[in-house]
């Protein structure tokens, strides 16, 4: 699988197209097509590195990914979608718990709420990948 193809499909898996990619990569449209077209190997290794940041890999892992056969690549993609799911679930876990540490500390939690945020809490484990025995 080539650079171009790997980096096309990487920008399919985060839900957003070319245009909006290139905003958040920070570079022109212009030049993402090209890239995505033509390759990576006239690139400035500037545009390339913008590319790999915005899509959250090194330039290591796309050269990985490269060597891969498409069933492979495409079982690897799905891997890290899991990964980002697991992330935020992760990341609401956190932010939860900071919220429920500010309450704690103004005022105690009465049994209504202890059980609300117990269901809460099962809910939450049961989409965490890493919860489940």
């Amino acid at each position: 699988m080539s650079e171009a193809k790997a980096i096309k499909t990487l920008i399919r898996a985060t839900g957003m197209n070319a245009r909006s990619f290139s905003k958040q990569a920070q570079i022109p449209y212009t030049t993402l097509m090209s890239i995505l077209e033509r390759g990576i190997s006239n690139s400035s290794v500037g545009n390339v590195a913008k590319i790999c940041k915005a899509l959250g890999i090194t330039f290591e892992y796309l050269d990985d990914l490269t060597g891969l056969s498409d069933s492979v690549f495409n079982s690897e993609i799905s891997n890290r979608r899991d990964v980002k799911k697991m992330t935020l679930t992760e990341e609401a876990l956190k932010t939860a718990l900071e919220v429920l540490n500010d309450e704690l500390k103004e005022r105690p939690l009465s049994p209504e709420r202890v059980a609300a945020l117990t269901e809460t809490i099962k809910v939450l484990s049961g989409i965490n990948p890493l919860s489940r025995p």
